[in-house]
């Protein structure tokens, strides 16, 4: 589900979670309980790679996301991440 910011009169910022469906249905500001709004904020960017040692396969060092890639594809895995993270793991 997607994670909303909103943000009261007074500038606090509160977060939510909500379906795509409750996405207009705006929480009360945490901190003063007062009405919010939905605000547009900024995509979480990946900071830059940091190379790894593979502990599967050849065991091989890893340098980019590329390479990361490849990785798993040559090995037969797959990467799960909060999209793809069994239910009972959430």
């Amino acid at each position: 589900m997607p994670l909303y910011t909103y943000r009261c009169p007074d500038k606090h910022l509160t977060d939510a979670v909500r379906t795509v469906e409750h996405r207009a249905e705006t929480p009360v500001c945490d901190k003063c309980g007062k009405p919010t709004e939905k605000i547009i904020t900024p995509t979480h960017v990946a900071p830059q790679f940091q190379s790894y040692k593979a502990v599967a396969g050849d065991q091989r060092w890893v340098h980019s996301r590329n390479e990361h890639k490849d990785f798993l594809s040559e090995n037969s895995l797959e990467e799960i991440g909060s999209d793809k993270m069994p239910e009972k793991f959430r």
